[in-house]
């Protein structure tokens, strides 16, 4: 017994099945908001200061609570991928929020019109 099931990636693509193949909307996205992406731009530019902030201040408490050296290293160490992790995710999350929450279709007016004054009448 098969099922037909449609992958969610070829959904989020823009992709419809046709007789069995995948066949891509003719749809560009373009910057629609850009007061929204300035405001991610400034949002991921302002976390990824703080989580630098976070990660001196948290080894600057380290050296001023800890007698050894190599306990200073050890906690450092630990909280280190802690901090490291997101700042690499941020320009991944940058793209992506942009993606959602600031594109759209472009105006295909233009392209409709002349698609109409290009098409033969019959």
């Amino acid at each position: 017994m098969s099922t037909s099931r449609s992958d969610p990636r070829d959904l989020e693509k823009g992709l419809t099945k046709a007789g069995g193949s995948a066949v891509a909307e003719d749809t560009e996205l373009v910057v629609t908001k850009p007061r929204m992406v300035r405001l991610i731009n400034i949002s991921a530019v302002i976390f990824s200061v703080v989580l630098i902030i976070n990660l001196i201040y948290n080894v600057y408490v380290f050296f001023e609570t800890e007698v050894t050296t190599w306990e200073v290293v050890a906690w450092s160490a630990v909280v280190l991928p802690l901090c490291i992790v997101p700042l690499c995710l941020v320009p991944m999350l940058r793209k992506e929020f942009i993606h959602i929450y600031a594109m759209g279709p472009s105006d295909s007016s233009s392209t409709q019109i002349t698609q109409r004054l290009l098409s033969p009448e019959t």
